[in-house]
């Protein structure tokens, strides 16, 4: 085989090989979109279920109480209409 020939080869495979690595890359892509829209959904249907438990057993305070220690996000606090302060862990 020539050089000329070579050289032509190789760009074939490079071409090839690049686009088997965007065809790669796009479906990692895709499913990790896919994993993260399933664990969005399990996150919103457990916190469905922990919210209507604590209003069945009448302990919506509890459950407020629970987040205002665990959110500190202010856009997240403001959702149980919590200070957009966290309380500070020095008590």
């Amino acid at each position: 085989m020539d050089k000329a020939k070579k050289a032509e080869e190789l760009k074939k495979l490079r071409e090839k090989k690049e686009a088997l690595d965007k065809k790669i890359a796009s479906l990692e892509a895709k499913e990790k979109k896919e994993k993260r829209k399933k664990d969005d959904k399990q996150k919103i249907l457990v916190g469905a279920y922990f919210l209507m438990k604590f209003e069945k057993d009448g302990k919506s305070d509890e459950l407020r109480k629970i987040m205002n220690g665990f959110l500190s996000r202010a856009a997240d606090r403001k959702a149980f209409d919590l200070d957009q302060e966290p309380p500070s862990s020095k008590e």
